[in-house]
């Protein structure tokens, strides 16, 4: 055998290499893509927010910002992987996932506190002027129209703070969410 023939041979068995090596990647990409597409689905946001009604802009953001938090919290671990206690930073970091997970965590009984007041105005609202008939227009803007009593006044006033007050932590929430947001990574 010539050398030329072992050369060739060796150039041919080297670019069957590399074309089984490119085949082995492009199969893995198409693994890949085809995994996160149809499995893992990481480029969506489940909000968990309800599906059947309606949910303006502002409230679909709360909920996909704070259930991104939640699933990295949850899934991928980062107190296991990362090591937040290496500086400063990294444990103001830990500290702020932590507060914000915490705050989310328990966003769902600050909620109900609120329909508990809201119940409690109906209520109180509902003994100010009573409808007799709740079909009727004419009730409906009589109701609007009724003068409330000191009592429900109260309420109201109770509503609003409780309603601007969980505002207020949402939007501090989502600052922090976002001051932090290039550190959220495994």
């Amino acid at each position: 055998m010539s050398i030329e023939i072992i050369k060739e041979r060796e150039n041919f068995f080297t670019k069957m290499t590399d074309k089984f090596a490119d085949l082995k990647c492009h199969l893995y990409d198409i693994k890949f893509k085809f995994k996160n597409r149809f499995i893992t689905k990481s480029f969506l946001i489940d909000t968990k927010l309800d599906k059947n009604v309606w949910h303006d802009t502002d409230y679909r953001m709360l909920y996909g910002n704070m259930q991104l938090l939640v699933e990295f919290v949850e899934k991928e671990k980062p107190f296991d992987i990362v090591d937040y206690d290496s500086c400063e930073y990294d444990r103001k970091v830990k500290e702020t996932i932590i507060k914000i997970y915490t705050w989310w965590k328990n966003y769902p009984r600050r909620q109900n506190e609120i329909s508990a007041i809201l119940d409690r105005w109906c209520e109180s609202r509902q003994k100010d002027c009573p409808i007799k008939n709740n079909n009727s227009v004419d009730a409906f803007i009589a109701n609007l129209n009724c003068p409330s009593s000191i009592q429900t006044n109260q309420i109201s006033k109770e509503l609003d703070d409780a309603e601007n007050k969980l505002l207020q932590e949402e939007d501090e929430m989502l600052n922090e969410l976002i001051t932090i947001r290039k550190s959220l990574w495994t």
